[in-house]
């Protein structure tokens, strides 16, 4: 019978020890390769028409649920066509603070969603932009469709106008009457929706810069809608903080 030296047991140990490392080491990366499940939380999208001159704006968030452990990586939905130009963690009102992270597209088999992994806080956030304005006559009109590309327990879709706008007119109406902030653009809150993952959901916003008249003629109204963009573009100059859009107040 072979006799266990103490040499024996202390390399034993150490192979039992390195065995445990490698096991806790593939369990973190395993865990942070899985995505967080968003079906207990509810997605938020902001859709700001000329957000950027002559496009859309939109601003995907989510707000883990308290407990949640830290690091984790996240898939929020963004629009098929959409170009992400910001990724990251919501610290607080102040933008400066935010975290931004590195991310990657991935296709869900619903849809396109942006893949983040978080380290400092619970919220997350995704800034695109989407589409082009549409001008018919005297209208702006903003065409977005939302595909519910990851399972969550609700989404809720909001869209901020551009100041100096009149007839407003959104598909699907939104129920109340909207928030207006201190540079005077309008905050209208929809229904929240329940999606299913695959499912689409369409927002269409028609708008006119205010003091534009249907029997306004042609050359008349083009500059006046070249002053309305050139002051929405000031607009943005000011409100826009270290080079990004600022979130839904």
């Amino acid at each position: 019978m072979r006799t266990v030296s103490t040499h024996d047991l202390l390399r034993r140990g150490a192979l039992l020890t390195l065995i445990a490392v490698c096991v806790s080491l593939y369990a973190v990366s395993s865990a942070l390769a899985a995505p967080v499940s968003l079906e207990d939380t509810s997605i938020w999208v902001q859709l700001w028409p000329e957000g950027e001159p002559g496009t859309n704006v939109v601003i995907i968030g989510a707000r883990l649920p308290e407990g949640t452990p830290l690091p984790a990586t996240v898939q929020l939905p963004i629009p098929e066509g959409a170009t992400v130009y910001w990724a990251g963690e919501i610290v607080g009102r102040d933008a400066t603070a935010d975290i931004e992270r590195d991310y990657t597209i991935v296709d869900t088999g619903n849809g396109k969603a942006a893949e983040l992994t978080i380290e400092t806080t619970l919220s997350v956030q995704v800034d695109v932009t989407y589409g082009t304005i549409e001008i018919d006559g005297n209208d702006l009109i903003s065409r977005f469709q939302w595909t519910q590309s990851v399972p969550s327990s609700g989404t809720t879709f909001a869209v901020l106008v551009p100041r100096g706008t009149g007839d407003v007119d959104i598909e699907p109406a939104p129920p109340g009457e909207p928030r207006e902030n201190e540079v005077g653009e309008r905050l209208y809150t929809l229904s929240p929706a329940v999606l299913q993952p695959g499912s689409t959901y369409p927002i269409t916003v028609t708008y006119r810069r205010a003091g534009v008249q249907d029997d306004t003629s042609g050359s008349t109204a083009t500059v006046l809608w070249i002053i309305g963009a050139l002051l929405a573009v000031a607009v943005v100059a000011l409100v826009v903080a270290v080079g990004r859009q600022r979130r839904a107040s």
